[in-house]
């Protein structure tokens, strides 16, 4: 879906392709891991282009800074060949409100993950190693009109580590997009039939939601099966805190074969749920790709 490679080369037939030119790429440095084993082609050509990025900042190339070779790297790492990348490292415990070289006065992410730990670590699960953000959202007069928190597959450990870190005006949310596609991993380190009872941590990371907060879930259909991700109790103990009407499942909305995306809007009072038949696409290629269910979503 992605092109790689110097911008300029990016021509009309990539264009036609519908190969999406990156502007701004957002990256771990746990991505460049030796450990993890043999990488997938698709992981190598992201871990290839990540390099291909870094290499033009730390050789402080008049390029660096051109749309599809700027880069932001989320965490820390003691790796000393990526000294030297100064502000473009943006470490957890702090808001981002640049992004794509333009300062956005409505909205910015905090960052809440990953930790140096879990990124440096071998013995670390590259799932802990996810970058964790909320979505702070002003409209007109009104400050956080609409805050989303996106998680990746942290586990739970990550999330007691959180909220041991984090106060309350970052953990809000009126939007929790479930951790790891629905799986009991956010609610649990052990695996559900080892362990049923759902992490205290976790849940007060629940209790955060504010009023009329939705969970929407990104992965295949949740059946009462012993799948994970996503996960049959998972789902169980996102609706006792969101209500049945405000867990979404995406691959369920409309029709299963081909589920419709879902439109939130962010008004003043929060988010609001738009009709997908009163929703236009940017164009049919991200339709295309929106309503494609994945092993996962």
């Amino acid at each position: 879906m992605f092109y790689t490679g110097d911008p300029a080369k990016y021509t009309l037939k990539h264009s036609k392709e519908d190969l999406i030119l990156i502007d701004e790429l957002w990256f771990t440095h746990r991505i460049f891991a030796t450990h993890e084993g043999e990488p997938s082609k698709w992981a190598k050509a992201f871990r290839k282009e990540a390099q291909r990025r870094i290499d033009l900042h730390l050789a402080n190339s008049p390029e660096r800074n051109k749309a599809g070779n700027r880069i932001k790297v989320i965490g820390q790492t003691k790796n000393p060949a990526y000294k030297g990348l100064g502000d473009l490292v943006i470490t957890p415990g702090n808001y981002i409100d640049v992004i794509d070289r333009k300062q956005k006065k409505d909205f910015r992410f905090f960052v809440h993950a990953p930790f140096r730990k879990e990124v440096d670590s071998k013995l670390a699960e590259r799932n802990d190693t996810s970058v964790v953000l909320q979505a702070c959202f002003d409209v007109g007069e009104t400050e956080h009109a609409g805050l989303a928190m996106f998680g990746g597959d942290a586990g739970a450990a990550i999330w007691s580590k959180i909220l041991e870190l984090s106060d309350d005006a970052t953990l809000q949310f009126d939007l929790f997009l479930a951790p790891h596609h629905c799986s009991w991993t956010f609610f649990s380190e052990l695996p559900y039939k080892e362990n049923k009872v759902p992490a205290k941590d976790s849940l007060k990371i629940l209790g955060k939601a504010l009023h009329g907060a939705r969970v929407i879930a990104s992965c295949k259909p949740i059946k009462p099966d012993d799948d994970n991700p996503p996960h049959h109790a998972a789902k169980v103990e996102y609706v006792k805190v969101a209500g049945k009407d405000n867990f979404i499942s995406l691959a369920e909305v409309g029709n299963p074969k081909r589920p419709l995306p879902i439109t939130l809007e962010i008004s003043e009072n929060g988010p609001v749920l738009l009709d997908p038949k009163d929703v236009g696409y940017v164009d049919d290629s991200v339709k295309k790709v929106a309503s494609t269910p994945q092993t996962y979503g």
